[in-house]
């Protein structure tokens, strides 16, 4: 196809990123604003597009587009109180991972946002880490919206636990670095090992992970890292 000049990428990214354009009449992009801040639905067609131009996108769109993609949709997306836009959020990283070459850079990013996983099966201990997560969130907001968000996030609390497995899945399916992969597996055996309740979420995650990297089966996956899995099983003292 044709390639894109310049005018055409910063056409094509104030299209998809109104909210940041400073092209068009000022009260237009104000009432576009406002929408996509208030309206889920808006956000998440957004988010879609953004994935779409992301993955098309010639080399000099992603020279002028690729901050702006790891910045304002896929790190705001997966933080974000609306499960529909956090589905999005899920696919735009993994969209992240098949581009960006440094890995441990945008993985370490994306885990450090993400709700903590159960790391025992202490239920008490997991839900003040999950506490703690919702206060750091919070920080700077205004009281008022503060209790509101408070509450919101704890009703949450189910779907964002099976999106950050989902999360662990994508990027072990995603991810060319084979290390951050294992990680990605292990934490899941290991979180299916110590939460019961929560093995069919991981058993799914790690099913898609095995999909994403062109396995038959979960089973040929696990043989393909039977080695290095057993290893980091009894390093953990298991």
């Amino acid at each position: 196809g044709d390639v894109m000049n310049e005018e055409d990428c910063e056409d094509v990214i104030n299209t998809i990123h109104p909210d940041k354009s400073n092209e068009g009449r000022k009260d237009d992009l104000r009432r576009i604003r406002r929408s996509l801040k208030s309206r889920a639905y808006n956000r998440t067609l957004q988010l879609n597009a953004a994935i779409r131009a992301f993955l098309c996108g010639q080399e000099n769109f992603h020279q002028a587009f690729d901050t702006l993609f790891a910045a304002d949709f896929v790190i705001p997306s997966l933080q974000d109180l609306s499960d529909d836009v956090r589905d999005a959020g899920v696919k735009a990283m993994g969209a992240a991972l098949t581009v960006f070459p440094s890995q441990r850079t945008v993985v370490d990013s994306i885990l450090k946002i993400m709700p903590p996983l159960p790391s025992t099966g202490d239920k008490e201990k997991s839900d003040a880490q999950f506490e703690r997560w919702i206060s750091d969130k919070e920080k700077g907001a205004s009281s008022d919206t503060s209790a509101m968000e408070n509450r919101a996030w704890k009703e949450a609390s189910t779907s964002l636990l099976q999106r950050t497995i989902e999360c662990y899945g994508i990027i072990a399916g995603s991810t060319s670095d084979p290390m951050i992969a294992r990680e990605m597996i292990f934490t899941l055996i290991n979180l299916a090992s110590n939460r019961p309740e929560l093995q069919l979420l991981c058993f799914r995650s790690l099913q898609h992970a095995s999909s994403i990297q062109g396995f038959h089966s979960l089973e040929d996956m696990f043989e393909n890292e039977r080695e290095s899995l057993l290893r980091e099983w009894l390093s953990s003292g298991k």
